[in-house]
């Protein structure tokens, strides 16, 4: 996700530019307000918004939710559009740069998501897993099981199995968990960039990994996961 200093502080702004439709987070007034902006138009429009308590142990009055800043929320959209296209016009934005920043946003999304989702559907846990997850991460229920599909095609998480809720890792969550790991407790004759440098090669390698997963899907040596999570407890 990206941010900028001309946002309201805790708001952020997931995907890439030209996407006709953003993911967003926004931290206020006791709140954490998630959802999609349609970005096609010459003025975003609010698509989906999800609004839960940023203390999971309380619950939100109706005059928080009537005070949700939708207009604060849209201006900010706007605002860091106005800059993604002015740094395109100006050079600023390089080919790579973009993606690369975008692609760690999406692969933080993911991950969490993967996590969540394999602590809901644990041994013991009751049906109706991605009602929890829908109100854990603050997404709508369709955005779950869409971001679900993304999560297993990236390796994220490993293939649905048809009718049951739950699965492995993903490769990549797994290589991930690996590279965090190793980044705890350097050796004593480790220096500081000698780290950084072995996290970098642990998290290329769980690219890779998520890489070649999707390569095995694409031949069709292993079957697709669906399009959508379907299971027996919606």
């Amino acid at each position: 996700m990206t941010a900028d200093h001309s946002a309201p502080p805790g708001f952020a702004l997931d995907g890439a530019a030209g996407d006709s439709e953003r993911a967003f987070t926004y931290a206020t007034g006791g709140m954490r307000l998630t959802g999609l902006v349609r970005t096609d138009s010459s003025k975003p429009r609010l698509a989906a918004i999800t609004a839960v308590p940023a203390d999971p142990g309380k619950t939100l009055s109706a005059a928080q939710i009537k005070s949700i800043p939708t207009g604060a929320l849209l201006a900010a959209v706007q605002s860091l559009l106005g800059i993604e296209r002015q740094a395109a016009d100006s050079g600023e934005m390089s080919a790579s740069t973009p993606s690369r920043r975008t692609r760690a946003g999406s692969d933080d999304l993911l991950r969490e998501l993967a996590e969540v989702y394999l602590e809901e559907t644990a041994p013991g846990r009751p049906r109706g897993h991605l009602d929890r997850i829908a109100v854990r991460l603050g997404w709508p229920k369709n955005t779950v099981s869409t971001r679900l599909a993304r999560a297993r095609k990236q390796g994220w998480l490993g293939p649905a199995i048809n009718g049951r809720a739950g699965s492995d890792p993903g490769p990549r969550l797994i290589a991930a968990r690996h590279a965090e790991q190793a980044s705890i407790g350097p050796a004593p004759d480790e220096g500081p960039n000698e780290r950084e440098a072995r996290q970098h090669r642990m998290l290329d390698f769980a690219e890779r990994a998520g890489n070649l997963y999707d390569e095995i899907f694409s031949e069709g040596r292993e079957p697709r996961a669906s399009n959508q999570e379907q299971h027996p407890d919606g």
